[in-house]
């Protein structure tokens, strides 16, 4: 697989043939259904990439062609973020569709926060939940749940005093721990 996602990237993408390519392991995504449709898309094909400088070269490469067709099929190119982020990105991007149509520019950034081009500057939200109240005063709709401005709140506020005098400030994945035995 991985000698045909080179091959398939210098001939598709046109990245150089001195691009040294090197791939740590590809592989396709296991189905959602153990007995598939035959008409069903093909599965994704999951690139984990030695060399990071490569791979945004890739997705550069890739985005700034639009379309990238192989076979007569399109293809597409993207990042492969965890779950947590596939849940949060889409309600970024609703949040941008109504800015855009109020003529404001904004875009997603990673992980998953906001990022408004004002008359007063850029402004960076880390969630919507903390951009909610600049976003309601553009007459934009913020759902945020009771779960999301907990998280907020718990990230700002509560630290855990371990064996050393000093406090520690408890870990996102602790907080998601937390959480998770909660609900």
């Amino acid at each position: 697989m991985a000698e045909c996602i080179k091959e398939l990237l210098h001939k598709v993408l046109k990245i150089p043939s001195l691009t040294d390519i090197k791939i740590e392991r590809a592989h396709r995504s296991p189905p959602f259904t153990p007995h598939r449709d035959p008409t069903a898309p093909p599965r994704h094909i999951i690139v984990r990439f030695l060399d990071a400088a490569v791979k945004d070269l890739v997705i550069r490469q890739a985005w700034s062609q639009g379309q990238v067709s192989f076979q007569d099929k399109r293809i597409f190119f993207d990042q492969d973020y965890s779950p947590e982020l596939h849940k949060k990105r889409p309600k970024v991007h609703e949040v941008i569709k109504q800015l855009k149509k109020k003529d404001i520019l904004a875009r997603c950034i990673y992980p998953a926060q906001l990022k408004l081009k004002l008359g007063t500057g850029e402004k960076t939200s880390t969630t919507l939940s903390s951009a909610a109240e600049v976003l309601r005063g553009l007459g934009v709709d913020v759902r945020c749940g009771e779960r999301e401005r907990t998280e907020d709140e718990l990230k700002d506020g509560w630290r855990s005093s371990g064996k050393k005098k000093r406090d520690t400030v408890l870990s996102a994945s602790d907080l998601r721990t937390f959480l998770q035995e909660e609900a």
